[in-house]
Order: C-alpha cells, then structure tokens, then sequence
C-alpha cells in the first residue's frame, strides 16, 4: 500500500512539474531574410538579462522571459540587427511578431539584394559634359561614359529588385538613355541671354519605394526594373528648381536583362 501510495505521490508531483512548466512565460517568433526565408543561428537575448536563446534552422525561436518592460534583441555575424520592445504585465505565451534581417556590407554602397547574399554593382562616376556650347544656348549632358568597358558580371533579370543602401549620401535610380559608349542620365539646354530658360531634352530618374533595414542605418529599396541600363546617383536641385545628377560623384550601375 504504501508503495502505492509513494508511487501515485511521484505521478502526481511529475504531473504537476509538467503543469508548471506548460505555463512558463515564453516569447515564440520567426527571423527571416529578405525573401521570407527562415534565417538560423540569430541570437535572440532580452537586454540586461540571462534570457537568451538562437533560431532553429526555419528560423524559429522560443525564450522565456520574466513580465514588465523590456527589449528584445536580435543579432547574427555580418547581419543587420533588431530590436523589439515589450511590456509583458504576465506571464503568458505570447507570439512575437516576424523579423526581417538582411546581409550587413563591409562597405558603404548600394548592393543587389537577393535572399542571403548581397551583391555588389559597378561603381562608376556621374560625368558632366558639354556637347555644344554656343552664344545663345548651351547643351549640357549628365552620364556615365565608357560603358563599353563595364564587365557586366552579374545578370539580373527584369523584374521586381530589392537594393540594400548603406551610402551616406541621398540616392536616386535613373534609367540610361543607352548611346553605347555613353549613358544618358539628363540632357539640357540653358539660354543666357533668357535667364531660367531650361529645356530638358531627357530625364531618366525613377521611382523606388524604401524602408529601413532594421537598427541599422541603411534603407532596403525596391523598384520595379525593365530590361536596361540603370544607376544610383545623387541628385541636387538644379535649374529651375529641377532634380539634376551631382557630376563628379561616385554612382553606382546595374544592368537588367530580359526576364525570360
């Protein structure tokens, strides 16, 4: 009997221990790439705490935690890093949302983003020329010249296109106005004698939506591409008011293929 009653006494303490430890607070979430691919060995710690665990190899993590205010954090060698702040009054089990990390570069520059890997583009510079100069008007052009001696080493397809940017300075996309040897960034005529009178032969500035890439202070920018020639650059106002290329500036170039 006595046994017995020692052994429902062992079931009854291991079946409160799996209770107890079916209760204990604990924060679940996922840390993927820029693909939504699950991304494995992220640290994920709780600042000033013991609390730290890593990511599976889907990306998933759990951690426990102890209730009140507190920052979560996620970190990987050569990635961006994030953080999310929680105020967790009790203990429960609570689902964090989704973080998206995305390669960190040793360098400062705009990369082609792709999943796990960056890649890094042609870094050219923004030339200033003068096709004709005359009494009355000036015909200037904005572009990146010898583009026959581009080694176009990575193909991109056309298409939807992430670019990391880590540059310092403002950037924006142009199409190139492709005259083999020469791209057209911005061409314009100037009247002297008729001050502010400007007329823009081309302009190939596009459009990118952006946002930023974690804690870190770099901006994952998106643009749809068709095939093509086209580079980052920094712009300023010009003319008129009117965005023009920043000449002598370091640019950056990509060339897009067709999507088949």
């Amino acid at each position: 009997m006595n046994k017995i009653l020692s052994l429902f006494g062992t079931l009854l303490l291991s079946m409160l221990l799996l209770t107890s430890c079916g209760k204990k607070a604990a924060i679940t979430g996922k840390v993927v790439d820029i693909t939504g691919e699950g991304l494995d060995s992220v640290t994920v710690a709780i600042e000033k705490s013991a609390f730290k665990t890593i990511t599976d190899k889907q990306g998933n993590y759990s951690i426990e935690y102890a209730p009140g205010n507190f920052k979560l954090t996620y970190s990987k060698p050569s990635w961006t890093s994030h953080e999310l702040e929680l105020n967790l009054s009790t203990e429960m089990k609570y689902p964090a949302e989704i973080v998206e990390l995305c390669p960190s570069p040793a360098k400062k520059g705009i990369y082609l983003l792709e999943g796990s890997k960056i890649v890094p583009l042609n870094e050219v510079l923004v030339e200033f020329n003068k096709i004709k100069q005359g009494t009355e008007r000036d015909l200037v052009r904005y572009s990146i010249n010898d583009l026959n001696k581009i080694d176009w080493k990575t193909k991109i397809k056309a298409g939807n296109l992430n670019f990391l940017d880590s540059y310092p300075e403002p950037m924006q996309v142009a199409r190139l106005h492709d005259e083999g040897y020469w791209g057209n960034i911005q061409e314009y005529s100037y009247n002297w004698f008729r001050r502010g009178d400007v007329q823009f032969v081309y302009n190939g500035f596009t459009g990118d939506s952006y946002r930023k890439a974690g804690k870190a202070n770099m901006l994952i920018r998106s643009i749809k591409a068709q095939q093509g020639i086209y580079v980052w650059i920094q712009v300023h106002k010009g003319f008129g008011g009117v965005n023009c290329p920043a000449a002598g500036t370091k640019a950056f170039l990509f060339k897009v293929d067709s999507s088949e």
